[in-house]
């Protein structure tokens, strides 16, 4: 089933999640072949450039990638982790090991 959404609704791209749309004005400084490819996609779909401005923009991580990335390496230790003792540490142990 399709429902109409309301224009002050728009889709995330990737996600399909839907999110209000609350107008700001913004100026940008853009090339000239940047606002003529915006021009001719507007036109074609029959929308105002800054729909498709903000479709494009829906497009974008909501997240840093960098952050994401960084947080996948979270092992919950909390207190400061110095790897030069840990790695004197364990070769000590090793050593002892025989190993």
């Amino acid at each position: 089933m399709v429902a109409a959404v309301p224009d002050s609704i728009l889709l995330d791209a990737g996600t399909g999640d839907a999110f209000y749309a609350v107008p700001m004005p913004v100026t940008v400084e853009l090339p000239e072949d940047a606002i003529a490819r915006l021009r001719a996609e507007a036109t074609r779909r029959g929308v105002s450039i800054d729909v498709v401005i903000a479709e494009l923009a829906t497009r974008l991580p909501a997240v840093d990638p960098l952050e994401s990335f960084i947080g996948c390496g979270a092992s919950g230790r909390t207190e400061p982790f110095d790897i030069h003792h840990e790695r004197a540490e364990l070769a000590a142990k090793k050593l002892a090991e025989g190993v």
